[in-house]
């Protein structure tokens, strides 16, 4: 498959317009349209951009969504992964419940359903087991990545971040969500808006790590 084609197929599966796509990308809809015709081959940059906006891998973005059937006899529970206790199939997305926050809780997260009647479609998740809650993104630290109001699937068990990350961290003066950096070779705490400065760990007393962002939700309207 076409690059440009793998975009249009994921920016589809996904629902998104070519504005949405670009602005979630910090992109113009003219780019995006040249991408997707063919006319306009994205730099390395462009294209992490895309991956990012869209919540896939670089080689997801090459490849392009999974041909429906082609994964029709996987090996036992090779697209199995657990959210919050219950067993998806990442295979195609499905509404499933998760623990939601509308805010990271001072006490750290909790098992009980905070909105049991909320029910979320997981997009891109890890192939992996995990434990996850559902987080609402609130402010601008992380747009254009992340927008305000943006739901996100945070994988809990996950504590050991690598540069590049975008964490969720528990802190006196910093609870947030925010991209986890090693600049100069100090640990940070960066926004993707260039608006804010980066925070050096240091500044913080005793940074707690909730949990690395795994994927953007599509809550199920229907």
């Amino acid at each position: 498959m076409k690059l440009g084609d793998a975009i249009k197929a994921w920016r589809l599966l996904l629902d998104l317009s070519q504005e949405e796509l670009a602005d979630r990308a910090a992109l113009s809809r003219q780019t995006i349209g040249r991408i997707e015709t063919g006319s306009n081959w994205p730099s390395a940059r462009t294209q992490t951009m895309l991956a990012t906006a869209l919540g896939i891998s670089i080689g997801q973005l090459h490849e392009g969504p999974p041909a429906e059937g082609t994964l029709c006899e996987p090996a036992p529970g090779a697209y199995d992964t657990r959210v919050a206790g219950v067993t998806i199939d990442t295979r195609s997305p499905r509404p499933v419940e998760l623990p939601y926050y509308e805010q990271i809780p001072s006490e750290g997260w909790r098992d009980e359903l905070s909105r049991p009647d909320a029910t979320y479609h997981v997009l891109h998740p890890r192939a992996r087991r995990t434990t996850s809650v559902v987080l609402r993104i609130a402010g601008n630290l992380m747009y254009p990545t992340l927008h305000e109001g943006d739901l996100v699937l945070v994988n809990t068990a996950a504590r050991k971040p690598r540069s590049g990350d975008i964490v969720v961290v528990s802190a006196p003066g910093f609870t947030g969500v925010a991209r986890y950096r090693m600049i100069h070779r100090r640990r940070h705490l960066a926004g993707d808006n260039p608006s804010f400065p980066p925070i050096p760990f240091a500044n913080l007393d005793t940074p707690v790590f909730l949990g690395i962002v795994a994927a953007l939700i599509r809550r199920d309207l229907t």
